[in-house]
Parts: structure tokens; sequence; C-alpha cells
């Protein structure tokens, strides 16, 4: 895959020499669960930025997710209960949609010199299980920002929808299910959310797999796919080893 980092990084060098001053090129990599879509995008901000320095920057969608304490509220204000909000935490609909989007429209405002205001976006603690509200700064220098998350591509349900109205252009990182299975149970595992392999696939085919089929019926044509091969064979033999 490193070709393919060099190449998509190349590639948006370019946009970004093309930008008008007061302009931000708003990129979102999006996925099934498993996919690769975070080290896509800090790979390619690392090559960028060796580049260009400090003219790149990421806003993972995971600092989006409701914190546990709005999660504890949902049979009192959605369709879904506050059990079923913990147990498909992950879902599209326990995450702040409206959030994401209304950052997106401010990143969309031009870039003011004489007023060069610090954008805040959340961050996600995987230690506490939360997001950190404003805890990543994009900086007036950060002409290229990537959004990387599951549902930046969804054609529904609103505001979902509307996602991509704000973006230049939106990637998707394509990949078998089985491989995706294979990453997301050595991820729990890793993360402590599951204590065993046993847990971690029942938590995939019980939550993630049911995430990835829904983003793949429900996603709207991206304008780059990008075949997701790397470190199968490292990932198989982990597993057999567990």
């Amino acid at each position: 895959m490193d070709n393919t980092y060099a190449y998509l990084a190349s590639y948006l060098v370019e946009k970004i020499l093309s930008l008008d001053p007061n302009e931000r090129f708003l990129l979102g990599i999006a996925g099934i669960p498993g996919s690769g879509k975070s080290t896509l995008a800090l790979k390619v901000i690392s090559l960028i930025n060796q580049k260009m320095e400090n003219v790149s920057a990421m806003i993972p969608m995971d600092g989006f997710h409701y914190p546990k304490y709005v999660l504890d509220t949902f049979e009192a204000r959605t369709i879904h209960d506050a059990e079923q909000a913990h147990a498909r935490r992950g879902s599209y609909w326990t995450f702040d949609a409206e959030g994401l989007l209304e950052l997106l429209k401010t990143l969309r405002q031009p870039i003011d010199p004489e007023n060069p205001n610090v954008v805040k976006a959340p961050s996600f603690e995987h230690a506490i299980g939360d997001p950190i509200k404003d805890d990543i700064s994009i900086l007036p220098s950060h002409k290229l920002v990537i959004f990387e998350g599951l549902y930046l591509l969804l054609t529904e349900p609103h505001p979902w929808d509307q996602i991509q109205k704000y973006m230049n252009e939106l990637w998707f990182i394509d990949v078998e299910i089985p491989i995706a299975k294979d990453r997301v149970i050595l991820r729990h595992l890793a993360s402590g959310i599951a204590k065993h392999k046993e847990e971690a696939a029942q938590r995939f085919e019980n939550n993630d797999k049911p995430n990835a089929e829904y983003i793949l019926a429900h996603r709207a044509p991206p304008t780059r796919i990008i075949y997701s091969v790397e470190d199968q064979e490292e990932v198989q033999k982990m597993i057999n080893e567990i």
C-alpha cells in the first residue's frame, strides 16, 4: 500500500496548491468497520505534512459519539432504549450527526486572514470510552482537513444525507467483510472492549456487521474507491495465535 499512500498524498498536494488563499479542501474517507480508514488518513497526512508543513489535519468521526450519559437518556428521547444504545454503540444513530454537520459548515466558510480563527473539533478517548470536546484544533494553515468515519457517505437518514454536500471529495475503502472481521476482532481485544476472541467475534456479528451491511446498502457513489489489501496475512496469523 505504500505506493498507494504516496500517490494519494501527491494527488492531495496538487489539490491544496490549486486552492484560493481563503479556501479549504475537505475530504471524507468512509468504509465499513475494519476497512482501514484511520490508517489511510494518518499515512496520507504524514506524507503531505512532510512536503508542506502543518497544512493538513484529521478529524475522526469517533469524536461525535454520543457520550455515555447521553446514551443513558435514549429511552426517553428516541425509538431506541438506553440498553440498546449502549449495546449498539457505533451504529449511525449513536452519533451526533448534527454536530458533525455544523462543524463541516464552519470549515466550509472562507478563511479570513485578518481574523484567523481556530476551529475546535472533538476527539475520542478510548481509555474512558467517551469523546473529548474541543480537543482538536484546526488552524488557518490547515488547508486540507480529512474526516474519517463509517457513515460519511450515507444517503439516509437525515441529517446524514447532508454530509456529502460539504465535502470536496468522498473516498470509500472497499474490503471484504471476512477480512474486516479479523481486523475488528483484534481491535476489540486490544482496546479491552472484548476479553477474549469469542466475545470479540460475537460483538462483530451483533454490532459491527449490521453496521457494515447498512453502510453498503445506503452509501452514495464515492469520488474514489480504494481497495484495502494491506496486512491480511499478518492479521490472520495473529488471529490464529490467540
